[in-house]
């Protein structure tokens, strides 16, 4: 399977490591039954980490849980307000949420991935479970008028994605997608917010903004797993010649037949190709690097030009253009800016028993820039009411949700 993207060479890295790895050394890395147990072999009980990761797999112990979280249409009953309420009070369940309030009041540290071990993909199942547990008890809560409680729900997603989005360890997307899910249930039920819920989820809103952006730190990571996967290939050579690739199995198309040559050429020969292979990805590394000292809207991530190479076109079968990847950060950063958006005018129509006439009116600076644009959300009024989106990324030709050539977006259901 070839890598489709930035992520997925750090998913295949992972595996290559695995692969690359004695088969005594495997058996020690290879997974258990439970994530927990593989990451926390000895638990410190200091580590809010392993409680949030025994939360996820607490839950899933639920039969009651599994059936809402996997619900069709065609099971009204298990998608139903009432269905819910009894999964809030199955005992797994409860102990799940008593578990996710003990980690998050400890220091939290996301566990190390480290080479031989696929531990950085597994634990996301267990943290995916943890978002959609909060996202239900978010749901009963709004439903029930505990307003101020749901709120809190939604302050413990999005603390738990504070942590791994900060974490290049752990893919900043995990982060973002349980900080966001944290606060799209809340975008069903603006209109329960009070003031004062408001001006707290707004402050909530530009905590997290004001993070560093962990995608240097994740560029770094993912270049030390090339590293790894370059010198795993050329140890299988060495060991196995061309037939040892097979046992990789990181490409769905042939090997283009001068890299194939290459690969099968001298010691010398191949000692060149490596060097080049590493100088064209510490290239393109620099080359992304670089665009972040640009805003996102100006960012660049073409390859270096492709000289035609062996090098080159190893190089650009284990590695994919950032765009698609940056694009996710940036939705994610684009949907918080427009909850706090959605605070800020909400919180004004308490004040002034209408909303602004424009997100100027709101004196909140680069907070309404659209990260995709550099130009403000745009927002529409309409008396009491309004519509609030985000340009969005740049459209496929042939995407039928394209607006001028890109895919907008919005928090709010139905509201784009």
């Amino acid at each position: 399977m070839r890598a489709t993207g930035y992520t997925g060479f750090v998913a295949i890295a992972l595996v290559l490591t695995a692969a690359a790895a004695p088969a005594q050394e495997r058996s020690r890395t290879e997974p258990r039954s439970s994530v927990y147990r593989q990451l926390f072999p000895r638990p410190t009980g200091k580590n809010g980490y392993e409680e949030l990761i025994l939360a996820g797999e607490t839950a899933r112990a639920s039969k009651l849980y599994l059936r809402a979280e996997g619900a069709l249409p065609t099971d009204p009953e298990g998608r139903s307000l009432a269905f819910k309420r009894r999964v809030l009070k199955d005992p797994p369940v409860v102990k799940a949420l008593a578990l996710i309030r003990q980690g998050l009041a400890k220091s939290i540290f996301p566990s190390r991935r480290t080479a031989g071990s696929d531990t950085g993909i597994q634990q996301m199942r267990p943290l995916h479970t943890v978002r959609r547990l909060l996202a239900l008890q978010q749901y009963v809560l709004l439903a029930d008028g505990h307003v101020s409680e749901a709120i809190l729900v939604a302050r413990q997603g999005l603390r738990i994605g504070q942590v791994l989005y900060t974490d290049p360890q752990i893919t900043g997307l995990l982060g973002i997608n349980i900080a966001t899910g944290s606060l799209r249930t809340l975008a069903s039920h603006l209109d329960q917010l009070s003031a004062r819920d408001c001006e707290q989820l707004f402050q909530v809103c530009v905590e997290w903004l004001r993070q560093p952006d962990p995608q240097v730190g994740e560029m770094a990571e993912a270049r030390r797993f090339q590293r790894t996967y370059v010198m795993s290939v050329r140890e299988k050579l060495t060991q196995g010649g061309l037939a040892a690739l097979n046992e990789l199995q990181v490409y769905d198309e042939e090997i283009p037949d001068e890299v194939e040559s290459a690969l099968a050429g001298s010691p010398r020969v191949l000692d060149e190709l490596y060097r080049q292979v590493e100088q064209r990805l510490d290239q393109i590394y620099a080359h992304n690097l670089a665009q972040f000292s640009k805003p996102p809207w100006e960012r660049n991530w073409d390859f270096p030009p492709d000289d035609g190479s062996p090098a080159a076109q190893l190089v650009a079968l284990i590695h994919s253009p950032y765009e698609e990847l940056s694009d996710a950060y940036t939705r994610g950063s684009a949907s918080i800016q427009l909850f706090a958006c959605h605070c800020a005018v909400l919180r004004h129509r308490w004040e002034h028993h209408r909303v602004p006439a424009s997100l100027t009116e709101l004196q909140l600076g680069r907070l309404t820039v659209d990260p995709f644009t550099g130009e403000p959300f745009p927002y529409e009024t309409q008396g009491r009411s309004y519509r609030l989106t985000s340009a969005g990324p740049t459209a496929d030709e042939d995407d039928p949700k394209a607006v001028n050539g890109r895919v907008p977006f919005t928090i709010v259901p139905g509201d784009s």
